[in-house]
């Protein structure tokens, strides 16, 4: 029976070791703050979302960076498969069981997908707010449905000022001010070294290389000509992106190689474009036409009412910003 015993606490420990061992201390809410605040800065400047809403939510969402949906599928944000998902899936309990979860392969794309997300037009309320203006911010996410919780902008706004987020913000439009102190600094040197390098994230890795020259489309979407062969990882390396992003923002899969003189967007591309109307010509593909104009093949495919995989015909007119009408004969099925 002690033997037993004795075996018991022998197995019980050397199971704590390895968990310790492979998965690393909790991160603290400060740790946290001091490894992704430059990411969300960035982000800001880029997006347009304020950096303190983006790290008030990730605080919230991953509890700090050690929630399962975190640690093992590098989600962040607490973000949804929907339907417009094509990437890796997992499933956790939530407001129902069992519900879809986006997987990433870094915390990086998790963070490139949530700015990207934001730019759903269901949140354009939200871009309509000062970007020093988190209360607003967190306000307007909720009532565009990011959470259900009715506390969700007060448990934000909590978060934000008890951490002085908001100074992030205002680094991120170049002003002179100070950062918070962080506490447990003693401790956050030796106990983030520990969970640096188990995420993945690659903020270690500074590409010197010289970046090729980016442009911007006529509906201010920034973009590089490919020189021919790239790949989405390639490119991602080359401009210091998710390769994730790169394959989101042109429709592409990671194999893809982009002909030489082909746009390859940097930022995602609109939801309709500058003129009203394209004509099809012989060899048009919805992608193409997608890519040529800087609308969202989603977008495009809505607005033409055209099922997926369905291309367009020579000469067909394509809708490029409002909605093609319903054909005559369908109007008149109420009718009947």
């Amino acid at each position: 029976m002690l033997e037993m015993r004795k075996v018991r606490i022998i197995t019980t420990l050397l199971f704590t070791v390895l968990t310790i061992t492979v998965f690393g201390q909790d991160l603290t809410r400060q740790e946290y703050i001091e490894k992704y605040k430059d990411l969300a800065i960035k982000n800001m400047r880029e997006y347009r979302i304020p950096a303190s809403i983006t790290l008030a939510q990730a605080l919230l969402e991953s509890r700090n960076g050690n929630s399962e949906l975190a640690k093992k599928s590098n989600n962040h944000f607490g973000i949804k498969c929907h339907s417009s998902w094509r990437g890796a899936r997992t499933y956790h309990d939530d407001d129902k069981r069992s519900e879809c979860f986006r997987v990433y392969e870094d915390v990086y794309d998790s963070y490139a997908d949530h700015s990207d997300f934001l730019q759903r037009s269901r949140y354009e309320n939200c871009f309509k707010q000062d970007i020093t203006d988190y209360k607003s911010w967190a306000h307007e996410l909720k009532k565009a449905g990011y959470a259900t919780n009715p506390k969700y902008p007060k448990l934000l706004i909590k978060i934000i000022e008890d951490n002085k987020l908001y100074v992030y913000d205002q680094i991120a439009l170049g002003e002179d001010v100070e950062e918070p102190a962080l506490a447990d600094n003693s401790k956050k040197s030796e106990r983030g070294s520990n969970n640096r390098g188990n995420d993945n994230s690659g903020f270690e890795d500074v590409n010197l290389s010289p970046k090729p020259a980016v442009s911007k489309t006529i509906n201010e979407i920034e973009y590089l000509t490919a020189k021919g062969g790239e790949t989405p990882g390639e490119i991602a390396h080359t401009m210091e992106m998710g390769r994730w992003q790169i394959k989101m923002y042109n429709d592409v899969d990671r194999g893809y190689e982009f002909e030489k003189g082909a746009k390859v967007y940097l930022q995602p591309k609109k939801y309709k474009g500058t003129q009203k109307f394209y004509t099809a010509k012989k060899g048009d593909s919805m992608w193409e036409i997608s890519q040529r104009f800087g609308i969202k093949d989603g977008a495009l495919r809505r607005k033409n009412r055209m099922d997926k995989g369905e291309q367009p015909e020579p000469g067909q007119k394509m809708y490029l910003q409002s909605k093609k009408p319903k054909p005559v004969s369908e109007k008149f099925k109420l009718f009947k």
